[in-house]
Protein backbone atom coordinates (compact mmCIF):
# COMPACT_ATOMS: atom_id res chain seq x y z
CA UNK A 1 0.00 0.00 0.00
CA UNK A 2 1.36 3.49 -1.05
CA UNK A 3 1.03 5.85 1.78
CA UNK A 4 2.23 8.92 -0.43
CA UNK A 5 -0.46 12.06 -0.79
CA UNK A 6 -2.87 11.47 -2.78
CA UNK A 7 -2.75 13.94 -5.84
CA UNK A 8 -7.04 13.64 -6.37
CA UNK A 9 -9.00 16.92 -5.76
CA UNK A 10 -12.77 15.74 -5.67
CA UNK A 11 -15.64 17.68 -6.53
CA UNK A 12 -19.41 16.10 -5.86
CA UNK A 13 -21.07 15.51 -8.87
CA UNK A 14 -23.64 13.47 -8.46
CA UNK A 15 -25.83 12.07 -5.04
CA UNK A 16 -28.50 9.27 -5.39
CA UNK A 17 -30.60 7.83 -2.29
CA UNK A 18 -31.67 4.98 -2.10
CA UNK A 19 -34.57 3.54 -0.36
CA UNK A 20 -34.89 -0.02 -0.90
CA UNK A 21 -31.52 -1.22 -1.53
CA UNK A 22 -29.55 -4.00 0.85
CA UNK A 23 -25.84 -3.34 1.13
CA UNK A 24 -23.56 -6.43 1.39
CA UNK A 25 -19.86 -6.53 1.56
CA UNK A 26 -18.09 -6.44 -1.70
CA UNK A 27 -16.73 -9.57 -2.85
CA UNK A 28 -13.73 -11.74 -1.75
CA UNK A 29 -11.22 -10.83 -4.35
CA UNK A 30 -12.00 -7.22 -4.83
CA UNK A 31 -10.52 -3.75 -3.98
CA UNK A 32 -11.04 -3.54 0.08
CA UNK A 33 -13.82 -5.81 0.39
CA UNK A 34 -14.02 -5.57 4.31
CA UNK A 35 -14.77 -1.92 3.44
CA UNK A 36 -16.57 -1.41 0.28
CA UNK A 37 -20.20 -2.21 -0.50
CA UNK A 38 -21.60 -4.14 -2.87
CA UNK A 39 -25.14 -3.16 -4.44
CA UNK A 40 -26.77 -6.03 -6.18
CA UNK A 41 -30.14 -3.96 -6.99
CA UNK A 42 -31.38 -1.11 -6.12
CA UNK A 43 -33.91 1.73 -6.98
CA UNK A 44 -32.15 4.82 -6.43
CA UNK A 45 -33.09 8.48 -7.22
CA UNK A 46 -30.64 11.24 -8.15
CA UNK A 47 -31.27 14.48 -5.70
CA UNK A 48 -30.70 18.09 -7.14
CA UNK A 49 -28.32 20.19 -5.00
CA UNK A 50 -26.45 23.47 -6.09
CA UNK A 51 -22.80 24.50 -5.60
CA UNK A 52 -21.56 24.81 -2.58
CA UNK A 53 -24.97 23.20 -0.48
CA UNK A 54 -23.46 19.45 -0.13
CA UNK A 55 -21.23 18.77 2.77
CA UNK A 56 -19.77 15.48 3.84
CA UNK A 57 -17.81 14.59 6.53
CA UNK A 58 -16.12 11.53 8.42
CA UNK A 59 -14.09 11.69 11.56
CA UNK A 60 -12.68 8.67 14.00
CA UNK A 61 -11.94 8.02 17.45
CA UNK A 62 -10.33 5.24 19.20
CA UNK A 63 -12.32 3.42 21.70
CA UNK A 64 -12.22 0.54 24.00
CA UNK A 65 -13.40 -1.90 21.39
CA UNK A 66 -11.87 -0.07 18.63
CA UNK A 67 -12.46 2.48 15.94
CA UNK A 68 -15.48 4.81 16.22
CA UNK A 69 -15.83 6.16 12.49
CA UNK A 70 -18.71 8.94 12.34
CA UNK A 71 -19.97 9.83 8.95
CA UNK A 72 -22.03 13.16 8.16
CA UNK A 73 -23.64 14.22 5.09
CA UNK A 74 -25.52 17.51 4.55
CA UNK A 75 -27.87 18.62 1.70
CA UNK A 76 -29.53 22.22 1.29
CA UNK A 77 -31.61 22.74 -1.04
CA UNK A 78 -34.53 25.74 -2.30
CA UNK A 79 -37.91 24.30 -1.28
CA UNK A 80 -40.25 27.54 -2.36
CA UNK A 81 -42.44 24.87 -4.78
CA UNK A 82 -45.49 22.64 -4.00
CA UNK A 83 -43.75 19.45 -3.43
CA UNK A 84 -41.21 20.27 -0.48
CA UNK A 85 -43.16 18.78 1.62
CA UNK A 86 -43.06 15.24 -0.83
CA UNK A 87 -39.29 15.88 -1.30
CA UNK A 88 -38.69 15.68 2.44
CA UNK A 89 -40.37 12.61 2.83
CA UNK A 90 -38.32 10.67 -0.31
CA UNK A 91 -35.20 11.85 1.53
CA UNK A 92 -36.18 10.57 4.99
CA UNK A 93 -36.74 7.08 3.57
CA UNK A 94 -33.34 6.61 1.91
CA UNK A 95 -31.48 3.70 3.70
CA UNK A 96 -28.74 4.00 1.17
CA UNK A 97 -26.79 7.05 -0.05
CA UNK A 98 -24.28 6.55 -2.85
CA UNK A 99 -21.83 10.19 -3.57
CA UNK A 100 -20.25 10.25 -6.89
CA UNK A 101 -16.91 12.16 -7.19
CA UNK A 102 -15.28 13.96 -9.70
CA UNK A 103 -12.37 11.66 -9.34
CA UNK A 104 -14.79 8.63 -10.68
CA UNK A 105 -14.40 7.48 -7.22
CA UNK A 106 -18.63 6.53 -5.56
CA UNK A 107 -18.65 6.76 -1.84
CA UNK A 108 -21.66 4.88 0.32
CA UNK A 109 -22.87 6.70 2.86
CA UNK A 110 -24.51 4.18 5.43
CA UNK A 111 -23.31 1.36 6.18
CA UNK A 112 -22.59 0.92 9.81
CA UNK A 113 -21.30 -2.51 9.78
CA UNK A 114 -19.79 -5.46 7.86
CA UNK A 115 -23.42 -6.82 7.97
CA UNK A 116 -25.69 -3.78 7.74
CA UNK A 117 -27.91 -3.49 10.50
CA UNK A 118 -28.86 0.19 11.18
CA UNK A 119 -29.63 2.72 8.36
CA UNK A 120 -28.44 6.36 9.05
CA UNK A 121 -30.27 8.89 11.16
CA UNK A 122 -32.15 11.82 9.84
CA UNK A 123 -32.69 15.18 10.31
CA UNK A 124 -34.11 18.45 8.64
CA UNK A 125 -34.31 21.84 9.10
CA UNK A 126 -36.35 24.39 6.84
CA UNK A 127 -36.63 28.12 6.45
CA UNK A 128 -39.25 30.24 4.37
CA UNK A 129 -36.06 29.70 1.62
CA UNK A 130 -34.08 26.97 1.70
CA UNK A 131 -34.42 23.51 3.52
CA UNK A 132 -31.60 21.53 5.03
CA UNK A 133 -31.23 17.33 5.47
CA UNK A 134 -28.55 15.82 7.46
CA UNK A 135 -27.74 12.33 7.99
CA UNK A 136 -25.41 10.95 10.49
CA UNK A 137 -24.00 7.11 10.18
CA UNK A 138 -21.62 5.52 13.10
CA UNK A 139 -19.43 3.07 11.88
CA UNK A 140 -16.76 0.55 12.55
CA UNK A 141 -14.99 1.24 9.77
CA UNK A 142 -13.88 4.12 7.29
CA UNK A 143 -16.66 5.34 4.36
CA UNK A 144 -15.74 2.54 1.57
CA UNK A 145 -17.00 2.68 -1.64
CA UNK A 146 -19.24 0.85 -3.93
CA UNK A 147 -21.03 0.35 -7.50
CA UNK A 148 -23.92 2.06 -6.80
CA UNK A 149 -26.00 3.48 -9.88
CA UNK A 150 -24.97 6.26 -11.41
CA UNK A 151 -25.90 5.30 -14.69
CA UNK A 152 -27.19 8.17 -16.25
CA UNK A 153 -25.41 11.33 -14.19
CA UNK A 154 -24.01 14.00 -16.96
CA UNK A 155 -21.19 15.26 -14.36
CA UNK A 156 -19.59 12.15 -14.68
CA UNK A 157 -18.63 12.74 -18.61
CA UNK A 158 -17.76 16.40 -17.74
CA UNK A 159 -16.03 16.52 -14.30
CA UNK A 160 -15.02 20.13 -14.33
CA UNK A 161 -13.71 22.58 -11.50
CA UNK A 162 -10.58 24.08 -11.25
CA UNK A 163 -8.22 21.69 -10.76
CA UNK A 164 -9.33 19.65 -14.01
CA UNK A 165 -9.28 22.36 -16.99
Amino acid sequence: MDLTKSRVHNVICGIEIDASSVPVPAPVGSLQPFFNTHIASNNAKPVYFGNKTVRIGQAGKQTRAGMLYEHSLRIMFPNGDLFSANRIEEYRKAKAIYIKLSGGVQLHFGRNDYLQNKFPEFKTESDENMTSVSYSCESMFPMGQTNGSFDHLFPEDLPINFFTI
